[in-house]
C-alpha cells in the first residue's frame, strides 16, 4: 500500500466527497466513510450510499466502468 493519508475507522481519507451547503454559515458533511449520515450498500458491479442531511437527500455510487478497468462516482 502507497496510499500517504489512508482512512481509518475514525476518520475517512483525503479524497472523500463532501455535501456542502453556503448560507449565512458554510456547512458540510462527508457523504461516505465513518462520519456520513449514509446507509451504504453494494452490488457485483458498485457500491452506493444515500443519506439525508439538513433536509437534503443525497445518493452517490462508486461503479465499475463498463469498458474499461476504472472506477467513477456517479449520482
Amino acid at each position: 500500500m502507497l496510499n500517504l493519508f489512508p482512512g481509518n475507522e475514525l476518520e475517512g481519507g483525503p479524497a472523500n466527497l463532501y455535501l456542502r451547503r453556503r448560507g449565512a454559515r458554510i456547512e458540510s458533511v462527508p457523504l461516505v466513510g465513518p462520519r456520513s449520515p449514509a446507509r451504504t450498500g453494494h452490488s457485483e458491479r458498485a457500491f452506493r450510499a444515500d443519506g439525508e442531511w439538513q433536509q437534503i437527500r443525497f445518493s452517490v455510487s462508486f461503479a465499475l466502468a463498463q469498458t474499461a478497468a476504472a472506477w467513477f462516482w456517479a449520482r
